[in-house]
């Protein structure tokens, strides 16, 4: 087929060709870790990088370089620099240029030249730098390159000092600006800065500098410092500064003269056990000069002025300004015999201080003509409870000293709580248990240790002592309640809770005051305590208080105290029995007197508390008949019923059912005459009986009483009011006028 048609073969191997092209060239992009794509028959890859040469480097600043392919793709690029250099550029290292974002170098397939401007640069310093570029398929890297900037102009150099003293000396240096305004100072110090930098010693002057102004040739400068100490080696520079920075001198040195001042420290002489005279020569070579002696019983090793006492102790020995040895001496006294003493003698002018060598002396012992001295020890050192108690085991330690130039102690004595109290070393027993590491005493209550020594010489010390108590036990402590006391455990009364206690060993003892529970409450705890006079306390076992002191509630529920009830219609009477704090043990009974009519009394009784309190209640209230008012013949009031005299009249009424007979109030009914008035309504009496005795029946069929009041002849022309009061206590009347 291809034979036949020989341009369709060429096509087909062309293609094959480009193929293989194509993939080898991917292969090798992936090989080099490059990010590819094929866009519209292209190879796109991501962008290439060459960083440039910079250019215009000046003292502070100069211009980075670049070449960039987009390789097809929208592209930025962007720099780094520093002053250290990265070894391989990325994307972190020093400073970005621009700080943000990059130049656009489009997507073009070709090579795009970009620059960027940088400044703020430190003069003859090495930057390294490099070129950074990114489109879609990543970033790409160029090589990292370097430039340094031009160095200062500015130049200094450090001159030789000058008039050099016991206590100053003259700084010089030589700078040249180069064009630039500079300033210059020095620095110097004691210490060797070994090179010169602007922190090391003391600035001169102290803040700001001489300006040199911005020529191009050497101008010199120079400052004087003083306050040098004579004999010392001084270590100084000179720095110079201009717009790009500061430049620095190299460190020379120059030596103060030594002080012209000489101190000899002689012999001490008149050595006794307890003096000596301190001895010196010093010349002070033409200063005013003054000086004094310094002494101790520790060696200093080298004369200064610190150490042991000073003589004399505040002003000191004037040595005139002369040229030849002036000595001086000096006693001192109060030294301790058989001692090792160590001195020295130090001058001073203005120009310093000097020192003469150490010597030393030893008093000579003195006779040994005192007893030795015994030390009693109590740990703890001071007693730690209260009132000079001690509350834990005491340590005691007996110890002897016999001084210096002393014989030495020959023996130690000690007795704790003897029977007689010893008066002399003698009446001490022999040994001590307290001595060398000591020993406890654990027994509680007060105790005395005597203790004494004598030396090989034979002095004996008379017995010294130590009194001190100990109590390590707390004291006994308990609570007690006095009170009334009622059933369960329930008091019915105010409450006195006391708190008790004693100790066998260290009285008084103290404990919680007096407390009393005053209210009801169902339960109080009381605690308490008490402390012994060395501090120690014990709490007592707490108890609890019930108090009920109020009777149960009781109420007469059912009928109210001072009602008035219709006889057949009394509400039924009951008890309530009620306590809110120890509970109800009993309820009240109820028990009713006196009726059926008239006051009754309802009694609620026998109501007990837990406690054991009792509690009743009672009310009174009436009873009264159903009266609905007299029947005819008879007017209620205010009618006036009009009868002839003598007369039996029948009043009749109703209770509301058969009462029996026993329905009048002793002395009842009875009349009383009242004045006559005719402005009262008058109403004839029709029904009248033959007069005869009073009597009183009841009707049960028309459930009427009827009392036949028989009235006097002797009554006419007299008005009279007829009273009735019934059992019930209630009162009824009816006027009558007679004819």
């Amino acid at each position: 087929m291809f034979e036949k048609n020989p341009s369709t073969k060429n096509i087909v191997n062309f293609i094959v060709r480009v193929t293989a092209i194509v993939f080898l060239l991917a292969v090798a992009l992936f090989a080099q870790g490059k990010n590819f794509v094929f866009a519209q028959g292209a190879l796109l890859t991501a962008p290439s990088v060459t960083t440039g040469a910079a250019a215009g480097v000046s003292y502070t600043s100069a211009t980075l370089y670049s070449l960039v392919n987009p390789n097809g793709l929208a592209a930025t690029v962007w720099f780094r620099y520093s002053t250290t250099d990265p070894i391989i550029c990325y994307d972190g290292f020093g400073t970005r240029a621009p700080a943000s974002g990059g130049y656009s170098l489009g997507s073009g397939t070709s090579d795009v030249g970009y620059s960027h401007p940088i400044s703020g640069l430190t003069p003859g310093e090495v930057y390294y730098f490099c070129a950074i570029a990114e489109n879609d398929l990543g970033k790409t890297f160029g090589s990292v390159l370097s430039f340094t900037t031009l160095p200062s102009p500015l130049t200094v150099t450090t001159g030789a000092a000058a008039g050099v003293a016991y206590a100053s000396a003259t700084l010089y240096s030589l700078v040249n600006p180069n064009g630039l305004a500079a300033t210059v100072w020095f620095r110097y110090s004691t210490t060797d800065p070994i090179i010169c930098y602007d922190g090391f010693g003391t600035r001169v002057p102290a803040s700001g500098g001489y300006s040199l102004g911005s020529g191009t040739s050497d101008v010199g400068y120079s400052h004087p410092i003083s306050g040098l100490t004579p004999g010392e080696v001084y270590y100084f520079c000179a720095i110079a500064e201009n717009s790009l920075g500061k430049k620095y001198g190299s460190v020379l040195n120059f030596t103060t003269p030594p002080s012209p001042l000489t101190v000899t420290t002689f012999a001490a002489a008149q050595v006794t056990s307890t003096t000596a005279t301190l001895n010196s020569f010093v010349n002070p070579n033409g200063f005013p000069t003054t000086m004094w002696f310094r002494y101790s019983t520790t060696n200093p090793i080298i004369c200064y002025d610190d150490f042991g006492t000073r003589l004399p102790t505040s002003s000191d020995l004037s040595v005139g300004s002369g040229s030849t040895d002036v000595g001086f001496s000096y006693p001192i006294s109060g030294l301790t015999p058989g001692e090792v003493y160590y001195f020295c003698a130090i001058a001073e002018n203005s120009l310093g201080k000097k020192y003469g060598s150490v010597l030393n002396f030893t008093t000579p012992p003195s006779p040994d003509n005192n007893p030795p001295a015994t030390t009693i020890i109590l740990n703890p050192g001071a007693p730690n409870g209260s009132n000079g108690w001690y509350t834990s085991d005491v340590h005691l330690t007996v110890s002897a000293s016999d001084g210096v130039g002393g014989s030495g102690v020959a023996e130690t004595r000690c007795v704790l709580d003897p029977v007689s109290v010893p008066a002399t070393f003698d009446d001490l027993p022999s040994g001590c248990s307290f001595a060398g590491t000591g020993a406890d005493v654990m027994l509680e209550g007060a105790h005395t240790i005597y203790a004494a020594s004598k030396d090989n010489t034979g002095n004996k010390e008379p017995p010294k002592n130590q009194t001190f108590k100990l109590d390590k036990s707390k004291p006994s402590a308990s609570l007690s309640a006095a009170g009334t006391l009622g059933n369960g455990g329930w008091y019915i009364g105010d409450v006195t809770v006391i708190t008790s206690g004693t100790d066998s060993v260290s009285n008084p003892v103290t404990c919680t005051p007096v407390q009393s529970q005053t209210i009801d409450t169902t339960g109080v705890v009381f605690d308490g305590s008490c402390t012994n006079d060395a501090g120690l306390s014990m709490n007592a076992a707490p108890i609890t208080i019930k108090r009920d002191a109020a009777a149960p509630v009781v109420t007469v529920i059912g009928v109210t105290n001072g009602a008035t009830y219709s006889l057949g219609a009394v509400p039924d009477a009951g008890c309530s029995t009620t306590d809110a704090t120890s509970g109800v043990a009993a309820t009240a009974v109820l028990s009713l007197s006196g009726g059926p009519v008239g006051n009754v009394m309802a009694t609620c009784s026998g109501a007990e508390d837990n406690a054991g309190n009792f509690g009743q209640a009672s009310v009174t209230f009436n009873v009264a008949y159903n009266w609905t008012g007299f029947f005819q013949p008879v007017d209620n009031l205010p009618t006036l019923n009009l009868v002839s005299a003598g007369r039996a009249i029948p009043v009749k009424f109703s209770l509301g059912g058969d009462q029996g007979l026993n329905i009048f109030a002793a002395g009842y009914p009875k009349s009383e005459p009242f004045a006559c008035s005719s402005t009262i309504p008058v109403d004839g009496v029709e029904d009248t009986l033959t007069a005869g005795s009073s009597s009183l029946s009841y009707d049960p069929s028309t459930d009427q009483y009827t009392f036949v009041w028989k009235t006097e002849k002797s009554w006419v022309g007299t008005c009279r009011q007829l009273v009735v009061k019934l059992m019930d206590g209630t009162f009824h009347r009816a006027n009558f006028k007679f004819k």
